[in-house]
């Protein structure tokens, strides 16, 4: 079932339908589901500062600290936030 949505489409659907809620423009939305590699590189560019995290070990993820993430998120200068800003 899982494959079968990624084959015939509709995971890509889903998140195109989740960014525009989460507040992306449709037309920014339609381009980074697009198969055009220069224009979602255009929209998703790589930061000039890059960090590569190793794992120790074979696994996976099971949880991740939102708070402390966003916090080093922004205290790397990625996110500002103010009283009265939206996030999205």
């Amino acid at each position: 079932m899982i494959r079968e949505t990624f084959k015939n489409g509709t995971a890509l659907k889903k998140f195109h339908d989740m960014i525009i809620g989460q507040g992306v423009e449709k037309n920014i939305a339609e381009q980074l589901i697009s198969d055009d590699e220069i224009k979602v590189n255009e929209i998703l560019k790589l930061a000039n500062v890059q960090h590569r995290a190793i794992a120790l070990q074979n696994g996976f993820i099971q949880s991740i600290d939102s708070f402390k993430l966003g916090t080093i998120v922004q205290r790397l200068g990625m996110l500002k936030i103010s009283i009265g800003n939206n996030i999205f």
